[in-house]
């Protein structure tokens, strides 16, 4: 029997029939949750691990830790607990990796994922999912994802086409992502965590990408989203030591990559729209300086060269 699955923006499920394993799965924002179902009789193991950062054990199975991202210092942190008690735990040496062991055949867990803290991680999981209910969380996700590609109703009788876009809609909606977590986010332009003002911080754009129709579509129909994401812009150039626009701002910080600066098209097409929430002087300063100062070789965060002030 082949392995079969199904996918949706709000849920992933896949039948394994070489283990008979069934495992079902819903993300929320910071958290997310997991269902397997074993068709084998035995002990039943689940594993977690981490390459690069450490895993802390707990009672009742409950573990939380976190993994530094590339050469670091970022970090992401969890927070994971499972609905079934374990019957059994074992940790491997240097807090590498955990086997919790049960012997019921339905095993649900339920983690939350933080780039502040494993305690903030729990907070995340907590206000977001309550229950260990796959179905409870998909359909808030649903709901969501419903509203959200309503924003645009296409009409005709081509179902087809209706799915391209709707997918394509879907997929604008990959860039950026909303860091924030109860009023804080982490900064990779300074490694800090800062008070959000109550403005959403949103992180990782590939700018040289998404300047051409992504961010002006978000204009038209995702205006408060747009303002806040100009806004976390200017933010990481403040937070960064240069003070330059970023050119491709991940959440370890601005990679420089390409060259040129995408987000000047991006913030003087807002401007022109109409939109204003956003400190235009800040971020016309950003920008002036990312392109008057910062040497334009693509993947290089330095001064102008002679090169540079040549050309």
């Amino acid at each position: 029997m082949p392995t079969t699955w199904k996918i949706t923006p709000y849920r992933y499920s896949v039948y394994l029939p070489d283990d008979r394993i069934d495992v079902d799965y819903a993300p929320s924002h910071q958290s997310g949750i997991y269902r397997f179902t074993f068709g084998k009789q035995g002990d039943y193991f689940i594993m977690v691990n981490t390459r690069n950062g450490e895993l802390s054990l707990q009672e009742n199975g409950v573990l939380s830790g976190y993994q530094v991202i590339r050469e670091g210092p970022t970090k992401v942190y969890f927070y994971l607990e499972t609905e079934q008690v374990p019957v059994g735990t074992s940790q491997v040496k240097g807090n590498a990796a955990v086997a919790l062991k049960f012997r019921e055949n339905h095993i649900a867990l339920r983690y939350g994922v933080s780039f502040i803290s494993s305690e903030q991680a729990r907070e995340n999981l907590q206000r977001e999912i309550r229950s260990y209910s796959v179905d409870q969380v998909a359909q808030a996700g649903r709901k969501i994802w419903n509203e959200t590609l309503s924003k645009i109703e296409v009409t005709g009788n081509d179902e087809s086409a209706k799915t391209v876009f709707y997918t394509s809609l879907y997929r604008t909606y990959e860039c950026m992502i909303k860091l924030s977590e109860d009023g804080h986010y982490y900064s990779g332009s300074d490694q800090e965590i800062h008070n959000d003002a109550g403005i959403p911080f949103y992180n990782d754009d590939w700018i040289w990408d998404t300047y051409r129709a992504t961010h002006p579509l978000r204009i038209l129909i995702e205006p408060d989203m747009e303002e806040a994401m100009i806004t976390s812009y200017i933010r990481m150039a403040q937070e960064s030591k240069e003070g330059w626009m970023p050119t491709f701002p991940e959440v370890t910080g601005n990679s420089h990559r390409m060259n040129g600066n995408h987000a000047v098209a991006v913030i003087w097409d807002a401007y022109s729209k109409g939109l204003r929430g956003f400190d235009l002087e800040a971020a016309y300063d950003a920008c002036r300086g990312a392109i008057r100062d910062k040497s334009l070789l693509p993947w290089v965060k330095a001064p102008n060269s002679e090169l540079d002030d040549f050309y």
